[in-house]
């Protein structure tokens, strides 16, 4: 489930996880909020939005088992920046940086390929938020063109 870590690794790595349990429904990360820690998505699903405005958000992606979350405000990144909805019932393993610094002090070389991870991840996101983002603007286009042409068109 850890990326590039034999048994032995993983095993040190999950010692240090905290056991969560989050319901369908439950908010696992709240957008705004000053934590640090990162989960580790053992069984289940989430679904991570951007609020736009008060009852509306834009859907960035979609998390299964095997899968980090979090990383971000673990890494620095804060307050949070965006909610994890939890879509099915999720069993994960938190990690904060007091219990992650007892692996980073032990096992540099277990800590270095965790930290390879979470950048691999960041970068797949980030490609993919680009994508999106391009995507966004070709339909924003479009409708102002859309747009334009009806108001040029003579009334009827």
């Amino acid at each position: 489930m850890l990326y590039d870590l034999d048994d032995d690794e993983r095993a040190k790595v999950e010692a240090i996880g905290v056991p969560r349990k989050f319901a369908a429904g439950e908010l696992m990360i709240h957008e705004g909020r000053e934590e640090h820690s990162f989960y580790l998505i053992q069984a289940g699903s989430v679904e991570v939005r951007k609020v736009l405005a008060p009852g509306r958000f834009k859907k960035l992606t979609n998390l299964y088992a095997g899968t980090l979350v979090g990383e971000m405000g673990f890494l620095g990144a804060s307050p949070r920046t965006a909610n994890v909805l939890v879509t099915e019932e999720c069993s994960t393993l938190e990690f904060t940086h007091e219990r992650f610094r007892k692996i980073l002090d032990a096992n540099p070389a277990i800590a270095l390929k965790v930290y390879r991870w979470m950048a691999r991840e960041l970068a797949k996101r980030l490609a993919q938020s680009d994508e999106q983002l391009a995507d966004a603007i070709v339909w924003g286009m479009s409708q102002a063109q859309a747009a334009a042409a009806a108001r040029a068109q003579p009334p009827k």
